[in-house]
């Protein structure tokens, strides 16, 4: 006899009256209810359900089937003569299939890992084999395996639950474990099953209270006032964040924490200079999007509190040719109330640093820059020049004088060229002047005259004293075609009067080509014992029609051409040889030609000033940077070519050249300069050039 297994409860509501009794050794809950043919309590009804009927016209003691439960009827029901049903369900009875354990609860977080398979043992203590089979009512359960066959062995049943695309919630299921004999009866075990599933927990998130911090501050004053930024978790779960920045400047504390909390940037502005510097905070946590923080401080000069005051103004050398050296110095004070580094900048070729060109003065202290004029490779005369010392914000400047006077008391006349030569075209402009520098090359005073002796030639000025520049124009108007000559006589009482031969070249304006040239004058300059000045380029082209076949020449020994011919377009390369050239200005002529050209000849005026060495010195120039935020130079200097140490100099950059002083004899000095702009960025070395000095 058969029926559902499962723990006893109480009465059910609608049965007449119920009864706990040990039947075929197993404990039985006996029930009576009333039946009508469409009762769910007929024979019928329940013998599909698994459950042994009983039912009665007459009172229980007169039916014949089963007397322990006839009885026990009797007694629940009194005697009633009543149509009942009695229901008799087994809880589990040692004979059935056990199943164990007798429930299973899972649980999973959604959107995460299923929960681990649970296993289920299946036993039995009958020696006569039957089947099972496993069935599941929802697809989030699976039996493996789901069948099977058992005797007085154990068989194990794994059920897994699949969370996967479930929502947060509490799920209910039931496995059904059938048993079949082998005389085909059935009998079927619950196994009930429940899965727990939680939403997932959310994620941290960092938030933070400000996204820059701002802070300004003065060279050599306090720090900045620190600053603090709120860090806070908007999402779920905990947050456990660190801060992090790369200037040595700024000081973050605390560094570390859990979800809210503080942070107080602190600025460390000891050391820097005048500009803007930038870095970023970074806050970051496992599990949440960094977030990063721009922190920017702008460090100013203190100019309120920065001055300096310059003693002589200006200073006046004087010396005679050949003579000795003679050194003067200005005395800087530092009227402002903080510490100031100040920097001397000249670029006169006969002065030399004997102190050094940059001091660094305690407020209210004084430092001397001390210069030696050197009188070597000047003649007599006044040179003159201007140095610039720069501090604290400040610019100011120092005039400079040097008067050379001649050992002997004889004056003697100096010219700068020995030749002019002029072209031009008939019918054309005239072409350019150009000039004669005169200089007293002797002792006592040179009162000279110029004068010529050609209609076409004009000098102005015509007289003068000691040193001067003559200007010598030529008028073509009326003038054919042809080669013109002249003289121009430089004379002083008392001294030979010198010569200078003078040129001039018209041609016929007949051919339809014409010579374009750029630039229209060159200008280089050198130092006695330096490098040759660099080449510069010289731009020809055709403006007119037809073709233009040029040539190129000058009149000068120290200069040289390069190509000196071409058709139409080119380009020629000048270059100065200064060997064996004495200090003094230099003047030549490019003379550009073109049979047929409308324009032909065309003149280039070339001034070459060659500059006295001063002993121990070396003078750099160097082409302009282009670079819209250039702020200056830095000079470096080396004894080993590629190895440089700190920067010699630093130059505004309206500076393009610069004599560096104090070199040592038999040594070989190597030299670079960069350019910079005003947040401190620099550029690479430039070439590198050398000097030896012996």
């Amino acid at each position: 006899m058969f029926a559902p297994t499962g723990p006893l409860s109480p009465c059910p509501s609608n049965a007449f009256a119920c009864q706990a009794k040990k039947i075929l050794s197993a404990q039985a809950l006996l029930c009576a209810y009333p039946i009508s043919a469409d009762s769910p309590y007929s024979a019928n009804n329940m013998q599909r359900k698994g459950f042994m009927t009983f039912l009665a016209t007459h009172t229980m003691n007169h039916e014949r089937r089963t007397a322990p439960i006839r009885q026990t009827a009797s007694t629940i029901l009194g005697g009633a003569l009543l149509a009942f049903a009695i229901l008799l369900g087994f809880a589990n009875p040692s004979w059935a299939l056990q199943v164990s354990p007798s429930a299973l609860t899972f649980s999973a977080t959604s959107d995460g890992t299923d929960p681990s398979p649970q296993t289920v043992v299946l036993s039995s203590n009958r020696e006569r084999e039957r089947t099972w089979t496993a069935t599941e009512n929802v697809p989030w359960i699976t039996v493996t395996p789901s069948s099977g066959t058992i005797a007085t062995e154990t068989d194990t049943v794994s059920v897994r639950a699949t969370a996967a695309g479930l929502a947060a919630g509490s799920y209910s299921a039931n496995v059904t474990i059938t048993e079949t004999s082998q005389n085909g009866r059935i009998r079927r075990t619950i196994l009930p099953v429940t899965l727990s599933v939680t939403g997932a927990a959310a994620a941290p998130s960092i938030q933070l209270s400000m996204s820059s911090l701002t802070f300004s501050g003065t060279v050599g004053s306090t720090n900045p006032a620190p600053k603090t930024f709120s860090i806070s978790n908007t999402g779920g779960g905990t947050l456990t964040w660190t801060v992090n920045d790369t200037a040595g400047w700024l000081i973050l504390s605390p560094t570390s924490g859990t979800n809210s909390g503080s942070v107080t940037a602190s600025i460390a502005a000891s050391g820097l200079a005048t500009g803007t510097y930038s870095t970023t905070v970074t806050v970051s946590a496992p599990g949440a999007t960094a977030k990063t923080l721009a922190v920017t401080l702008a460090i100013t000069q203190a100019t309120s509190t920065s001055g300096f005051s310059i003693s002589p103004a200006s200073l006046a050398y004087t010396g005679t040719v050949g003579g000795p050296n003679q050194v003067l110095g200005v005395t800087l004070t530092n009227t402002g109330t903080s510490i100031l580094t100040v920097t001397w900048f000249d670029s006169i070729n006969w002065l030399i640093a004997t102190s050094g060109d940059t001091v660094t003065i305690a407020p209210g202290g004084s430092a001397t820059i001390s210069h030696t004029a050197s009188t070597a490779g000047l003649t007599a005369g006044t040179y003159s020049g201007t140095a610039t010392i720069s501090g604290g914000g400040t610019t100011k400047q120092v005039p400079i004088t040097m008067t050379v006077t001649s050992g002997s008391a004889t004056p003697a006349i100096g010219l700068n060229t020995t030749t002019l030569g002029f072209a031009g075209t008939v019918g054309g402009t005239n072409p350019s002047a150009q000039t004669i520098a005169v200089s007293n090359m002797g002792g006592g005073t040179l009162s000279w005259t110029a004068s010529d002796n050609a209609a076409w030639l004009t000098l102005n000025p015509q007289s003068g004293t000691n040193s001067g520049i003559v200007t010598a124009n030529v008028n073509v108007t009326g003038l054919a075609a042809g080669t013109y000559s002249a003289i121009i006589t430089v004379a002083a009482p008392g001294v030979p009067a010198k010569s200078l031969p003078v040129t001039l070249t018209i041609t016929a304006a007949t051919a339809t080509a014409t010579i374009g040239f750029s630039p229209t004058n060159l200008t280089f300059t050198g130092t006695v014992g330096g490098a040759n000045p660099a080449p510069k380029p010289i731009s020809i082209s055709n403006t007119g029609s037809g073709t233009l076949s040029w040539t190129a020449s000058d009149n000068a020994a120290w200069l040289a051409l390069s190509p000196v011919s071409g058709t139409n377009s080119g380009t020629v390369t000048a270059s100065v040889n200064m060997t064996g050239l004495v200090a003094g200005t230099y003047n030549s002529i490019v003379t550009i030609t073109a049979s047929g050209s409308s324009n032909s000849p065309r003149q280039i005026p070339v001034s070459f000033i060659l500059s006295a060495t001063a002993a121990g010195t070396a003078t750099l120039t160097w082409n302009a940077s282009t670079e819209s935020d250039l702020t200056g130079y830095k000079v470096y200097r080396g004894t080993a070519s590629g190895t440089y140490g700190a920067p010699l100099v630093t130059l505004p950059k309206t500076t393009t050249n610069y004599t560096a002083a104090g070199l040592q004899n038999g040594t070989t000095y190597f030299f670079v300069i960069t350019g910079y702009d005003s947040s401190g960025n620099e550029s690479t070395y430039s070439n590198e050039v050398s000097k030896s000095t012996f």
